[in-house]
Order: C-alpha cells, then sequence, then structure tokens
C-alpha cells in the first residue's frame, strides 16, 4: 500500500522507508540533521492506513526533546492536536492525558520510572499500570519508538529497565539515535535487547561482554579497557540497524576547522599545578576542599576557563586569546560560540555588551520560551549575530542554521552531547562550508579530553560503519 507523503523526502528518507516497511523491528541509528523523525512519522501513517486506523503509537523519550517530536508530527503527518496526547507535567496531569483516546502519545519516559510506594499506599496508581493495561487491550496493534535511545545505554537505570519491562506488548519497534554508542560498544546492548530480546545473538550481557569489550577487574569494580572483534560486530549489525552519517549522505560543503593552542597565565598555571599536585581547592580564606577525581576534573577546567569558587580570575588565556580572534578576523560573522560552565556566559555577555555587538544567551536557567526566542532570533539573523549556549541546554532536534563560524571556547567529557552539538549546524540545509574553531589550554586536561572524544568517536565508526 501506497501512502502519499504529505512532506516529499530526500533519497536516503525514502529507502530508510522501504527497509522500515520490510521489519517490525529495526533502529535507525542516523546522524542529527538527516532526518530520522520524519522517516519514522512516515512510517507511522502507512501502518496506521494498513491497520486501517486500530493502531496506536506510543514514543518515548526525555522531556526536553517531546515538544521537538510534536511539532514534527504536525509537519509531517496529517494529525490533528486532538488525536496527539502529551504526557508530561505534574501527575494527575499525565494519568489524564494517558488515559484519554488518541492515536499517538508522547510520554517521558523518566515519568514511567516506578516510584517507592508506602505500604499504606500500596494501591497507588502509577502511569506504568495504566500503561501496562492500555497496551492489554485486544484487537488494536501498538507501535513504540524511543527518540534519543542512548538514553536507555545503560543497563541498570531504572528507565532501561522500565522499556525493557514493556518491549513484548509492541507489535512494531523504533529506535532513534545518532550517537547509539558514547563510551564503548557495550552502549549498543540494551539498546539491541530492547528491540530484539538479544544483541547480535546474544541473550545476556556477559555474553556480549565476553565477546566485544576488554575489560579488567580493578578494586571489585569492572572497568573497560577497549574494544575487540568490531569487524565482526560491524558485519552483524548490518542484520538489524541502519547507519547513516551526514558526510556520506548529504552533499554538503566540507568542514573546516582550526585548532588555537593558548599558553595559560603563570598565575592561571600556578592555580592549575596546585590542585594537580595538592588534590585541594579554596573555597574561602583559610577554608580548603579535598577533591575526588570527578570534582578534580571540573576544577581544573573551570580553572582554564578562569572561573574559580570565589569568583572571577583577572587573568583568563583562553578568553583573552577569543577576544583577540574575534576582533580581528570574526566580527561581523554568525557565530554559535559552544561552553560549558555559566560563568563564561557571563563573561561573554560582559564583553559583546562593551563591544555593542548583537548577541544572545542559551542556558539552562532561562525559562523555555525565552530559550525559544533565542533559536528564533538566531536563525532569523542573516549575518553579525553571535549566540552563545551552553551544551547541555541545547539538546534535541535543534537546527542553527545559517551559520559562517563555530566556536568551542570550552567543551564536554560527554562524546555524545558533543557530536550533538556539531550536529546543530551541520545537517539538512546547510549551504556554506563553516569554519569550526577549538580554543584549546595547551598541556592541559583539555588535551586530553579532545583526545579521548576523538578515540570515542573513531571506536563508535569501526563499529558502526566498518571504517
Amino acid at each position: 500500500m501506497e501512502i502519499k507523503y504529505k512532506t516529499k523526502p530526500f533519497e536516503h528518507q525514502r529507502k530508510g522507508n522501504e527497509v522500515l516497511k520490510k521489519h517490525l523491528n529495526w533502529a535507525l541509528f542516523w546522524e542529527q540533521g538527516l532526518g530520522k523523525t520524519k522517516t519514522v512519522i512516515d512510517d507511522i501513517r502507512l501502518r496506521y492506513h494498513r491497520h486501517k486506523g486500530n493502531l496506536q503509537v506510543f514514543i518515548f523519550t526525555k522531556k526536553m526533546f517531546i515538544y521537538n517530536f510534536y511539532d514534527e508530527l504536525f509537519e509531517h503527518s496529517n494529525l490533528k492536536p486532538s488525536q496527539v496526547s502529551l504526557v508530561i507535567k505534574n501527575k494527575q496531569a499525565k494519568i489524564k492525558a494517558l488515559q484519554k483516546e488518541a492515536i499517538v502519545y508522547l510520554i517521558n519516559i523518566e515519568s514511567l520510572i516506578p516510584r517507592k510506594i508506602k505500604k499504606s499506599k500500596r494501591t497507588d496508581i502509577t502511569l506504568l499500570n495504566i500503561l501496562k493495561k492500555k497496551l492489554s487491550v485486544k484487537g488494536k496493534a501498538f507501535y513504540c519508538v524511543i527518540d534519543e535511545s542512548h538514553c536507555i545505554k545503560n543497563r541498570n537505570s531504572k528507565a532501561t529497565k522500565t522499556m525493557i519491562s514493556l518491549r513484548n506488548y509492541f507489535h512494531y519497534k523504533r529506535i532513534l539515535t545518532g550517537t547509539p554508542i558514547g563510551n564503548h560498544v557495550g552502549d549498543l546492548y540494551t539498546q539491541l535487547f530492547f528491540l530484539y530480546g538479544h544483541a547480535v545473538d546474544h541473550t545476556t550481557w556477559t555474553s556480549f561482554k565476553n565477546s566485544y569489550l576488554i575489560t579488567k577487574l580493578v578494586e571489585r569494580y569492572e572497568i573497560v579497557l577497549g574494544s575487540k572483534n568490531l569487524p565482526y560486530l560491524h558485519e552483524r549489525l548490518k542484520e538489524y540497524v541502519s547507519v547513516l552519517k551526514v558526510k556520506d549522505t548529504l552533499n554538503l560543503p566540507p568542514i573546516r576547522t582550526q585548532k588555537f593552542y593558548v599558553e595559560l597565565h603563570p598565575e592561571q598555571k600556578k592555580i592549575y599545578e596546585k590542585i594537580i599536585r595538592e588534590k585541594v581547592v579554596i573555597i574561602e580564606q583559610d577554608i580548603w576542599a579535598v577533591l575526588n577525581i570527578l570534582s578534580e576534573n571540573i576544577a581544573l577546567r573551570q580553572i582554564l576557563n578562569g572561573i574559580t569558587p570565589w569568583g572571577e580570575l583577572e587573568y583568563n588565556a583562553k578568553l583573552k586569546a577569543f577576544q583577540e580572534l574575534f576582533e580581528t578576523n570574526l566580527s561581523g560573522k554568525k557565530i554559535v560560540i559552544w561552553v560549558t560552565f555559566k560563568q563564561e556566559l557571563l563573561y561573554l555577555e560582559k564583553y559583546f555588551k562593551k563591544l555593542k555587538v548583537p548577541f544572545g544567551l542559551h542556558y539552562g536557567d532561562m525559562s523555555t520560551k525565552a530559550r525559544e526566542e533565542i533559536k528564533k532570533k538566531y536563525k532569523q539573523e542573516k549575518s553579525n549575530f553571535v549566540l552563545v549556549t551552553t551544551q547541555q541546554s541545547m539538546q534535541g532536534s535543534v537546527t542553527l542554521l545559517p551559520t559562517d563560524i563555530v566556536v568551542y571556547l570550552s567543551n564536554t567529557f560527554d562524546s555524545i552531547m558533543y557530536d550533538q552539538t556539531k550536529k546543530r549546524t551541520y545537517r539538512i540545509g546547510l549551504e556554506n562550508s563553516i569554519l569550526y574553531i577549538y580554543i584549546i589550554a595547551k598541556a592541559t586536561i583539555e588535551e586530553k579530553i579532545y583526545k579521548a572524544l576523538d578515540t570515542k568517536i573513531k571506536v563508535s565508526n569501526k563499529a558502526l560503519m566498518g571504517g
């Protein structure tokens, strides 16, 4: 049965729909910017017509991504708002939304996690119980989508266990993500198990781990040292997933990259080395905090970006390097600047106000409405505008085009988040070649971060792409 597309697909999307037609369960591991959401919406439309309207769709994702999917549903299908139920807000509102009769339910995956209930409240209604009851109705077909499926890569998380408990209720299952591997190929296990009840024929984590991971026991904790048998895994994955990369799929302008290595100011370097040597950081005069590995890494990265527990450093080598670069080569351009810490936003806010440069800030503490307004403003500007944003706040299917230059003033350890920041600009709709600039503190933890990110990306590409 052929269903007319509401919005014309690109060729890779049309081919993707042909693949989905043949499979009850499938993974679209397509990089962001290739339109995997549209592709699965087109498949939903086909299945709905095949079942003569006797199909209900349940889309699970994190809260921050729900409205992105909601908007695309109406863009690529003929659904009406009354046919889509948003399972969000407070508990009673979620229960009401889930009990409503609709075609599509958009559900915050974290709201399904069972909470501990006191003995006196054992009869308390949970969303999970309501959902299971809804999925037990005879004579209906149920279609499941997990958007950004890397959110279930942790096999010990409650969200993952909850979704695994639901897998047998659905007639069709799709998982979507551009970044299925964040740390190592073990991240694939639960995502594939949700779809198939196994991961390339491995029904237990131990079996999968022994086949594809190199591990070591350190003080009763098993750590992953590396991967093995990746060429074989790559061949087997072809039976269960489709993988697409932007650079191999779209005829986009080439990526241009420049890295600027910055020497720390002597005083900045002194504080940095003291933290490494003594594993402590000053909070206030005569008050010291002892650091563990995680807090030490955060403290080191803050010092590199001019941030201390007692306030802003007068000497910020990276910020100074950026200012010189901006004033000599970047002014008048349309620029996205990625930062990690809110204090960096405030430094740049002060700087751009002083220069009277048009700019906007985007960060987590802003209201949803304010964030949407600044993204809209950025898209409308043709030139001479700077958007400063944290990696954490700019998640979901967001397009930041047109753009001339992308600057990484600081970066994250999270390879998934890093990859998503790149796909905000390198995606469908790109017409001009974008310059990506990295400002890196020389001989510091930042060099190690970029090396680790590159290693994770290479492992992911070897497993998924074979190269």
